[in-house]
């Protein structure tokens, strides 16, 4: 699979975001370290992620925080206008030209060497980018060097590119390579035997043969040929063909061949952004610790292998190389020798083949003698070889050989185990197992802390101060339920005006764990009001700070008696529908215990322990790393429901991040689950503690 975007790939997406002309910025988001996902007005998106991916997408991508430059182009250019998409000639170079009351902004992506995104004035001038190239002048506050390469298809620019076959000559000519290439000289063959009755397959020879006799058929059908083809190259965008290696993506291309090969598998899309969505939504199988490993051994030996095949070939290759010219070198020895015996200096020596050099052959050959380390530079047969002037040619030869030799012995030993280390791979390969990946849209809820308890209600909190803003602003409607803990720092939690006296146990008990009462290991009372009992308005002289409201009016009391909180895992069955009812606050068509139904995915969830229903781990106030507590729910998980293990594979570590809530860990009663295999299995460090008793929670 490439890595990098041809010319051709550029002007397909180019040309495919034309239908963004004159439509909004909404939002930029991050989608990896340097990738970066605009939404525009009309709900379309454009996927940058230099220099591989620059195309209009349809796939949900997982957000991650924010990089700084995708922080200041949400911030800098959000409900700026697209005036006009272009590439900058034929170069891997496109640029949206956004404009808005502020002004006029560049935002150029670049898709050669490493990539880069650049944002500029009218003027060029570089405001800010995601890596600067500071030997190229490519900083903030420089200017931005515009390069427009043009693409000529006529019979000069042919003879002008070089190329010493047919196929060669082709893709300098386009600058392309690949299926483009082997398809207009299957184009061109035909075209060129019917129109001018040239023998096929076409040779570079006969070609050259008909420009040198400056044929004018041959030019016209030449230059009308590559007219249509360049037209065809300029206009692609509204097709796109991924090519196939059994179930494995080799290549994807804009380009539709006129002869294509009838045993290739491919899948043909309505649009070159289709394509490449599908391209990259094969999931590259994790590889585990063990594959790992053994690649690193691999990698090792391989490097080692060519080492010393480099070093026996250089040897061999010095030895035949005196072996051809041992007069010369005995010539050398013999010279050497005579200025030692005269005791002339490196200085003197060296004037001394300064002034022979133009009539003395062996002068010539010499370019530098090291008395010291009793080494002479040569030049043979134009080949630079380093030698000892005080050993004869037939030993630096045979030594020459004898070490040749003892690398060619360590040679088949290094073959030997490289090629059992490949056995060991494809060994290892065969017992992973490979993980279908399971893509789904995340439900709206899932950016809050959530719960669906076992009447369909939906119950929703804040992670942190905004959100807590956010859901008292946008969610909360007069009639709703709200709790917050009776403690200084905590979620606000919602549930609908119909809820159940059930859920609202369950979101009292949700506000008491979400709160500071979980960090400080408390229990403490939660209040309930009605929704028209919370606003932001502070009494006369007083402030509300952010995430904090105002709660007049009576309070209900609720008093959780257990402070621990629990994880599970809930699955969308194939044939049930999920509904959500925004109206009454419930989600349907979820099951926490499947049986022989078939599931489609599956969702962690975590709420208070007690209120947990199907598989489930007890969690505790604690100090463990989140992301040790994160694996040992999953391995968990997947040791009691082994059948659903591929489900539970496809929960993404974003996703459990969000849902497993801090400062905890795991009961000892989870621990065990997994014995030795536990990452929090407790080991014996020393004889003396072999017997101590061991904690329990």
């Amino acid at each position: 699979m490439k890595g990098r975007l041809s010319w051709l790939d550029i002007r397909a997406g180019v040309n495919e975001l034309e239908k963004i002309n004159g439509c909004h910025i909404k939002t930029v988001y991050s989608t990896s370290k340097k990738a970066i996902l605009i939404k525009f007005s009309n709900k379309d998106q454009l996927l940058i992620d230099p220099p591989s991916k620059f195309h209009l997408t349809h796939k949900s991508y997982e957000k991650v925080n924010l990089t700084p430059l995708a922080l200041y182009l949400r911030r800098e250019i959000s409900n700026y206008r697209v005036e006009k998409i272009t590439q900058l000639g034929f170069d891997r170079v496109a640029v949206i030209k956004i404009r808005s009351g502020k002004g006029c902004r560049l935002l150029i992506v670049e898709m050669y060497a490493n990539g880069n995104i650049i944002l500029t004035d009218e003027e060029l001038n570089i405001i800010n980018l995601l890596r600067p190239v500071e030997h190229l002048g490519i900083v903030k506050e420089g200017v931005y060097p515009v390069n427009q390469p043009e693409l000529t298809l006529d019979i000069d620019r042919f003879c002008y590119v070089k190329g010493d076959t047919l196929k060669k000559k082709i893709s300098n000519f386009l600058s392309l390579s690949g299926r483009v290439v082997d398809d207009v000289i299957a184009d061109m063959s035909v075209v060129f035997r019917e129109k001018l009755g040239m023998d096929t397959p076409l040779q570079l020879a006969l070609i050259e043969k008909e420009i040198e006799n400056k044929s004018t058929e041959f030019i016209e059908v030449f230059n009308h040929f590559f007219t249509e083809v360049f037209n065809k190259l300029t206009s692609v965008g509204d097709y796109g063909v991924v090519y196939y290696d059994g179930e494995k993506p080799t290549m994807f291309s804009p380009w539709k061949e006129k002869y294509p090969n009838p045993g290739q598998k491919i899948q043909e899309f309505e649009g070159f952004g289709a394509a490449m969505d599908a391209v990259f939504n094969v999931q590259e199988i994790t590889e585990t610790a063990s594959q790992k490993k053994q690649r690193k051994i691999r990698e090792a030996q391989e490097r080692d292998l060519h080492k010393k095949i480099e070093e026996m070939t250089i040897l061999k290759d010095k030895a035949e190389l005196l072996s051809e010219n041992q007069a010369e070198v005995k010539n050398v020895i013999s010279v050497i020798e005579a200025a030692n015996a005269a005791s002339l200096s490196e200085k003197e020596f060296e004037r001394f083949r300064e002034t022979e050099k133009d009539t003395n052959p062996t002068a010539q050959i010499i370019k530098k003698v090291n008395f010291g380390n009793k080494t002479v530079d040569l030049t043979l047969d134009k080949k630079a070889v380093s030698i000892d002037y005080t050993k004869s040619i037939f030993e630096q030869i045979n030594m020459l050989y004898q070490k040749a030799k003892k690398i060619e012995e360590k040679l088949k030993k290094t073959r030997k185990a490289l090629d059992e280390s490949k056995h060991k791979e494809v060994e290892i390969a065969s017992k992973v197992e490979k993980i279908e990946k399971i893509e789904r849209n995340p439900f709206w809820f899932e950016k809050f802390r959530w719960f669906i308890t076992k009447d369909s209600d939906l119950i929703i909190a804040g992670r942190d101060s905004k959100q807590n803003e956010i859901l008292v602003k946008k969610y909360l409607l007069d009639t709703d339920y709200y709790f917050h803990a009776d403690i200084r720092g905590g979620s606000s939690v919602i549930v609908g005006e119909h809820a159940t006296d059930h859920t609202k146990e369950i979101a009292a008990s949700m506000a008491m764990h979400l709160s500071k009462a979980w960090e400080n290991n408390l229990i403490t009372e939660v209040y309930c009001v009605r929704g028209d009992q919370v606003s932001k308005t502070a009494p006369a002289g007083e402030y509300l700070t952010h995430g904090s409201f105002m709660i007049t009016g009576k309070k209900e009391f609720y008093h959780p008696t257990r402070l621990e909180y629990g994880f599970s895992l809930i699955y969308k069955i194939e044939d049930e529908e999920i509904t959500i009812s925004d109206d009454n606050r419930k989600v349907t068509g979820f099951t926490a215990d499947p049986q022989e139904e078939a599931v489609e995915y599956a969702i962690p969830v975590v709420g208070p322990y007690k209120y947990l229903a199907g598989k489930k781990c007890r969690i505790l106030p604690g100090s463990s790393k989140k992301g040790m507590v994160i694996k040992e729910l999953l391995a968990i998980a997947e040791l009691e429901r082994p059948s659903f293990r591929k489900y539970i594979k496809n929960i993404t570590d974003k996703e459990m991040e969000l849902t497993v809530i801090g400062n905890s860990k795991l009961s000892h009663a989870e621990v065990v689950k997994r014995g030795d295999k536990s990452l929090f299995a407790r080991k014996v460090k020393t004889k003396k503690n072999k017997n101590k008793p061991v904690d329990s929670d």
